[in-house]
């Protein structure tokens, strides 16, 4: 009644759920029985890690895992599962047994601790855990990783000129913009304090660097915030140096200091407009 566990055939149907996995889930037992945990698979969990999971099981082993599912209304719920196989009298495989302990409250909190409370980006703790691994797997996968460190042009003057509130909304819209450009994978957006942002995607090649980075601040300068007295526009605009990452340097203090100096350089240079270590 209290613990959410199901069983299974050999073909991961469906044939017993606990009362409990049935109040968690939103379906009840008719709509569960027969079917397949595919009903409760959630769109942002890749292929290779249900894959890696059956390939497991198959073999006799336990799989152990957090998983996010989706609730038959839509909405998310976040376990920690455990899925055993159960063996026959002669030793073959005839089913498996899942128990799951919903863990939705904790990863709330986990996303709390890294997420910026004004913009819904991610913040500088996770920037600078993610900027570690992200360059790791760079690395290992042979594949380029862009930075871009942003900053608003004129912000202090921005909040001078209209104040703090109107501000906070062009924080958000600027925020809005950076997640609508970088959608894929491992592609990912931060605010890094006050008024500089940074993001950090994985492109092929130097062109693909330069022209996300640019499609950002065009996009922003085309949200046609007014600001009057930003010397690059009429509109509120960004400057960013970008730094497209060697897959031997491993330093991160580096990389930051570097990218920061094309930031300061695309700054003094004009602002609205984007300083790179790619040459052109």
């Amino acid at each position: 009644k209290y613990i959410i566990t199901s069983t299974t055939n050999k073909d991961g149907i469906i044939n017993f759920a606990s009362d409990a996995f049935c109040n968690v889930s939103g379906y009840t037992k008719l709509e569960l029985i027969g079917k397949s945990h595919n009903i409760l698979k959630h769109p942002s969990v890749d292929d290779s890690v249900y894959k890696d999971m059956w390939q497991t099981i198959k073999k006799g082993d336990v799989w152990q895992g957090e998983l996010p599912n989706l609730k038959k209304d839509g909405s998310t719920y976040w376990v920690k599962a455990k899925i055993t196989p159960l063996f026959g009298f002669y030793g073959d495989i005839i089913g498996y047994t899942s128990i799951r302990q919903d863990i939705s409250n904790r990863k709330l909190l986990e996303k709390i601790s890294i997420t910026d409370p004004l913009t819904s980006l991610y913040n500088r703790r996770y920037f600078d855990k993610m900027f570690t691994s992200n360059l790791a797997l760079s690395k290992r996968t042979d594949k380029k990783l862009a930075f871009c460190m942003i900053d608003v042009d004129h912000f202090k003057l921005f909040n001078d000129t209209y104040g703090h509130q109107e501000g906070d909304i062009a924080l958000k819209k600027v925020a809005k913009t950076l997640n609508n450009s970088i959608q894929r994978e491992n592609d990912l957006a931060f605010r890094l304090g006050g008024e500089e942002f940074a993001m950090l995607y994985f492109v092929n090649n130097d062109k693909d660097a330069i022209d996300i980075a640019n499609k950002t601040r065009i996009s922003i300068e085309d949200n046609k915030i007014q600001h009057k007295k930003n010397s690059a526009s009429q509109h509120l605009t960004v400057s960013i140096g970008l730094y497209l990452c060697d897959t031997d340097e491993l330093n991160i203090s580096t990389i930051y200091k570097d990218t920061d100096q094309l930031l300061y350089e695309a700054k003094k240079n004009g602002r609205n407009r984007i300083k790179s270590n790619i040459s052109q």
